[in-house]
């Protein structure tokens, strides 16, 4: 699953709820994984969204995680960082991976879960590559799960309206940490 080291002792089962805000997340979660056939199917992607520090990576690899358990999806964990820097390094003469390749990989995973977008420098180049990745599974419905720390409207300008949109087809679902960091602290 490309899950990082950090994020692998993730489960639904240890994502601490003190809040009422984490409870609903983790619900919404739990029962985004237990109709993850209906869900794939329809290609609903999931959205989690909000403020740093409050356990979106967490839940996002806890689902991906349980996906694959429970259903034998094909499933990958990859930072937005990492998608750009690996598109940019296929550029060079000497790379061993085409663009292509890349899209290609992203795009046929039953289940990709994009960590922290916007965290980026927000480029023309960013957004056509993330695009082209959501346009992919979109049209190939299969879901995704993105995270990041914007608001929608930002997101929405960060990915571009029409990749939001289609994210949000079908249902796909966004799930709202508005919550303080829990950094220093248990999630």
């Amino acid at each position: 699953t490309g899950i990082a080291a950090r994020f692998r002792q993730c489960s639904l089962d240890n994502y601490r709820t003190p809040l009422a805000g984490q409870k609903a997340a983790l619900d919404e979660c739990r029962a985004y994984v237990d109709q993850f056939q209906e869900n794939y199917d329809a290609g609903r992607c999931l959205l989690l969204l909000g403020n740093f520090g409050n356990g979106k990576t967490h839940l996002g690899c806890a689902v991906l995680k349980a996906v694959v358990r429970q259903y034998g999806a094909t499933a990958l964990y990859v930072p937005a960082a990492d998608i750009i820097a690996a598109i940019k390094s296929s550029f060079g003469r000497d790379s061993a991976v085409t663009e292509q390749a890349i899209f290609e990989e992203l795009a046929s995973v039953d289940l990709l879960l994009i960590d922290e977008i916007g965290a980026q420098g927000g480029t023309e180049f960013e957004r056509q590559a993330l695009h082209t990745i959501i346009d992919a599974r979109y049209r190939n419905m299969f879901p995704t799960i993105v995270t990041s720390n914007l608001p929608s409207a930002e997101l929405a300008a960060y990915i571009g309206d029409r990749a939001l949109d289609r994210l949000r087809e079908n249902g796909g679902l966004a799930v709202i940490f508005d919550w303080d960091s829990a950094r220093g602290g248990e999630v």
